[in-house]
């Protein structure tokens, strides 16, 4: 940014280069009260704290950006910036000065007392970040879906969400749904893109678990096992920002979570490939 030194600020009518390091020593100096000089070098008048401060002010209020009248993002009313509560402004909370570091146990305070409220959902007291604990049903969308990819991959390949997708013919069934929660079960695994090699992310990451990969699954042993009605699930399952934390409540078999939606025995008489 190009300034000039005035009459009523500094003087010498020289435009000089408004450097983000000469910025930063303006406002230190302006916080110390102490005087200090115009960037010209053959202007010799002393510019004292509250000039600093008159010159702070006017660059303050000019928007950054040349024609562009924003100076911050505009943030839709309601809606939580990365997570955050509305009007959280992460570099203000910054700039603030503490008289010491906070002790390993003060965070385990905070930890522990946010992990124990996360059921109810809350804003986590250092971030604001918000979380909530989620129980989520083996319902009938992720069974129904599970059924056609098993179908599909009668000889273990690896087969894209939007075929299986096409292949229910619109049966109102979420493939972000069941890929969000068939890996966590173990039923379903990532495979890489038989057309460029990709490598899936492995088990263990969180892309894994939030069913971030190239688009291709096959189902694991437990799976077909789950599909063809050979063994039970967990009820539900217990997961916190897309990490799974544990199994809960009774046991249901591919029936139970198909419930009214799905008929099984209609969907299998097909002549299914498995």
């Amino acid at each position: 940014m190009r300034i000039t030194c005035t009459t009523a600020l500094m003087g010498c009518g020289t435009k000089f280069e408004l450097t983000d390091d000469l910025l930063v020593e303006f406002r230190r100096a302006a916080e110390a009260g102490e005087n200090t000089g115009c960037p010209n070098p053959d202007c010799v008048r002393v510019i004292t704290p509250s000039h600093i401060r008159q010159l702070l002010d006017i660059i303050d209020d000019q928007p950054p950006w040349p024609g562009f009248p924003l100076k911050t993002p505009v943030v839709p009313e309601g809606r939580r910036k990365g997570g955050a509560q509305p009007g959280i402004c992460f570099k203000k909370i910054s700039e603030k000065e503490l008289d010491r570091p906070p002790t390993s146990e003060e965070i385990l305070r905070v930890q522990r007392f946010f992990a124990d409220n996360l059921d109810g959902g809350g804003d986590c007291p250092c971030c604001t970040r918000y979380a909530k604990r989620q129980h989520r049903s083996m319902g009938s969308g992720p069974a129904r879906w599970l059924i056609e990819l098993v179908y599909l991959s009668d000889k273990g390949q690896a087969i894209h969400t939007g075929e299986v997708i096409k292949a229910l013919k619109g049966n109102n069934v979420s493939g972000a749904d069941a890929t969000s929660v068939l890996p966590l079960y173990g039923l379903i695994e990532p495979a890489e893109d038989p057309n460029s090699g990709t490598n899936p992310p492995p088990p263990s990451s969180r892309a894994h678990a939030k069913g971030r990969t190239p688009g291709f699954w096959r189902p694991t042993k437990l799976g077909r096992s789950f599909a063809l009605d050979r063994v039970k699930v967990p009820e539900r399952i217990v997961t916190c920002l897309g990490v799974p934390e544990a199994f809960e409540g009774g046991s249901v078999s591919i029936k139970e979570a198909l419930g009214k939606k799905f008929n099984y025995d209609a969907i299998m008489c097909r002549g299914a490939k498995p």
